[in-house]
């Protein structure tokens, strides 16, 4: 793949755009190479930015009928992107309906690193409801509290 990115990219003298990467991933897409692309922030740029890129996805996913380029895009619920999915029709998993499950995987992993620290550890004299304390804090801190 990289020989064909050099031979038809750069030796063109291409300049990196988003044009040329649509281009790119269009060509290794009508070939035999699968096109997996993971986009995950997006909701941490402007509304222009994200318009811009779900466009270019939007592109990219239709020119192939959805059969050799795969995006998996992670966001926050932002409006924009939210709407745009749903007129897309794209499918979605929306974790903040998962809250409890997700609190308590962390809550147990978090449970595990500290015990696992506290035997390893033994010279740090922790009391058990500081444990608890750091649990409770470091479990709120993963979700940005």
């Amino acid at each position: 793949m990289s020989g064909f990115i050099h031979d038809e990219h750069i030796l063109h003298g291409h300049e990196p755009s988003a044009k040329h990467l649509v281009a790119l991933l269009l060509d290794l897409a009508s070939g035999n190479v699968d096109v997996n692309i993971v986009i995950d922030g997006l909701d941490e740029c402007a509304n222009a930015e994200i318009k811009k890129v779900l466009g270019l996805v939007h592109q990219l996913v239709n020119a192939t009928n959805g059969q050799r380029c795969k995006v998996l895009l992670f966001s926050r619920n932002v409006k924009i992107i939210e709407a745009n999915a749903k007129s897309k029709k794209w499918p979605a998993i929306a974790l903040q309906e998962e809250r409890p499950a997700i609190d308590a995987a962390i809550h147990l992993w978090v449970h595990a690193q500290l015990e696992r620290l506290h035997e390893d550890r033994e010279d740090l004299s922790i009391t058990t409801d500081h444990m608890k304390g750091i649990e409770v804090a470091i479990t709120a801190k993963a979700d940005g509290a």
